[in-house]
């Protein structure tokens, strides 16, 4: 036959106690003190329930958890502005049956919850320890904090009944998941319910660790540029060039000006790319400024109409060139042909 019995309730918000769990918390509502000045004077027990919604101020029965924790405050501080922070064990689970009073103290009544006897063997029990340390061994390898702090403890304990309860004590669960742990009082369902929360826990430390390394990798990658961009234009100030990146920018804007097809300018904007990329006082520096800035200064998409005057020709091969009378000549034939075949206006590409 089940253990009943009366004692006062604290309510508790965004916390849950689990059995064997030491603990302190602060307590401020009207009706959590006077339950605790209650226990102070009784035995010391206290029914620690979490209410299902954290933002209640004065929840109900069907507010709270039916299963909670019966425990023994250890220790009581009255601190400044009418809190009092106590600590408390948990010792057993707990089953609220009903609330007999809210006023001034909450108490109820409570089911004791004995741990219920089960058929494994002692070979099943060590098989499911050495699972749940497996499990251990994983979660401390994606977190090097706990495998230093809270596995060393836990690898140590022999008995299932035993790890299983330190397991949902020492790994840093939300309430939520402790609260889904106490609520499961067979064996075999709390070991399913812990083994199904390590293995979550797990997977969301790995994706955790990828989307960490993955920004840690770009981070390092932008620093780095940054760094070595520094590093290149402290260098050309000490030696006196001129930064190409401001004459990288100039021809960036002549070209985003330049009326050519895409293919063309395309072409022009990976010579850019690359001139920037070079020591402004290199030779092929040089050779690349020149031939971009000739790529500019051409007249892209633009026609001409061609001058068939041949003497007007002839006037200027003479002015411009001396000597070379066989070239002019065969220059002055050329002409001559095109005229007489009537071709269109010739257009001078450079490639």
């Amino acid at each position: 036959m089940e253990e009943r019995k009366t004692m006062p309730v604290i309510a508790l918000r965004g916390l849950t106690v689990l059995p064997k769990m030491m603990i302190h918390f602060d307590v401020s509502r009207a009706r959590s003190i006077a339950a605790v000045e209650r226990a102070m004077i009784d035995d010391q027990k206290v029914f620690l329930v979490t209410q299902k919604n954290p933002d209640d101020e004065n929840p109900s029965q069907e507010q709270l958890h039916q299963i909670g924790t019966i425990a023994v405050v250890k220790q009581l501080v009255k601190l400044p502005g009418g809190l009092i922070r106590v600590m408390v064990e948990g010792l057993f689970r707990g089953e609220l049956l009903c609330l007999e009073s809210t006023d001034p103290a909450l108490t109820g009544e409570v089911a004791v919850l004995t741990a219920q006897e089960d058929e494994l063997d002692c070979i099943a029990r060590e098989a499911m320890a050495r699972v749940l340390k497996d499990k251990l061994e994983e979660y401390g390898q994606e977190n090097q904090r706990a495998a230093k702090e809270i596995l060393p403890n836990l690898m140590i304990i022999m008995e299932l009944d035993e790890l299983m309860d330190q397991i949902a004590i020492q790994i840093p669960w939300d309430y939520t998941v402790r609260q889904e742990v106490l609520d499961h009082i067979a064996l075999m369902d709390r070991y399913e319910k812990l083994l199904q929360n390590l293995t979550k826990e797990i997977e969301v430390l790995r994706i955790k660790r990828d989307f960490q390394a993955k920004v840690k990798a770009a981070i390092d990658k932008n620093q780095k540029d940054y760094i070595l961009r520094e590093q290149m234009r402290i260098i050309r100030e000490e030696l006196g060039e001129d930064n190409p990146d401001t004459e990288g920018d100039e021809y960036q804007e002549q070209l985003n000006k330049l009326s050519a097809d895409k293919e063309t300018k395309e072409k022009i904007q990976k010579e850019i790319n690359r001139f920037k990329t070079m020591p402004s006082g290199s030779q092929e520096a040089n050779v690349l400024r020149t031939y971009i800035e000739t790529l500019l200064e051409l007249p892209w998409n633009k026609v001409s109409r061609d001058n068939q005057n041949l003497k007007h020709a002839e006037k200027i091969l003479n002015e411009d060139h001396y000597g070379l009378e066989k070239v002019k000549e065969r220059i002055l034939e050329y002409l001559a042909v095109r005229i007489l075949r009537r071709s269109r206006a010739v257009r001078f590409y450079v490639l």
